[in-house]
């Protein structure tokens, strides 16, 4: 009787240990996966984040590519200082012929605004306000620039014989 008890007792410290490791296996498991999704949500964080980075960044250039546009535009029109073109959006290249550099067409072409601040004889200050978007429309960014703008006396010429025009038609 005693070897039957002996081995029984065996036994039941063997289930026990068996229980024990099952128990710390899980525990083992669970911190392996509480690990493994912190890692997923961070990298996942640093994902969206740097598209975020890459819209502004996007965004940044398409508004200096419409201020450039916009610097272009008061080199090439006759009369620069007109209030006919005060505060009318031009896309990009509507008026210059720019075309908007290749692999950019995902987002909408950017714009501008020509804006008269003050206009004094043949020189005025005009303010070019422009805008970019990012790869789609959420990342926006603004871009304003002023400049002093002098109209050459050849076109100051012109708007003199057309305005003497106007009024010997009327």
């Amino acid at each position: 009787m005693k070897n039957f008890r002996k081995s029984s007792l065996q036994i039941d410290t063997q289930r026990h240990r068996n229980g024990a490791v099952l128990v710390s296996c899980v525990l083992l498991l669970l911190v392996v996966l509480m690990l493994e999704t912190s890692s997923l949500v961070s990298s996942r964080n640093l994902h969206s984040m740097a598209q975020a980075h890459a819209g502004r960044e996007f965004a940044r250039q398409a508004a200096e590519a419409a201020l450039a546009d916009g610097r272009r535009h008061l080199l090439i029109v006759d009369d620069p200082l007109s209030p006919a073109d005060s505060g009318v959006s031009h896309e990009f290249g509507s008026v210059t012929g720019q075309s908007y550099p290749a692999g950019a067409t995902s987002a909408p072409l950017p714009v501008y605004q020509i804006v008269r601040l003050s206009v004094t004889g043949s020189t005025g200050i005009c303010r070019i306000n422009a805008t970019g978007w990012g790869m789609s429309q959420k990342p926006q960014l603004s871009l304003q620039a002023d400049y002093a703008v002098t109209v050459c006396e050849a076109q100051q010429q012109r708007e003199d014989t057309r305005a003497e025009i106007g009024r010997a038609h009327v």
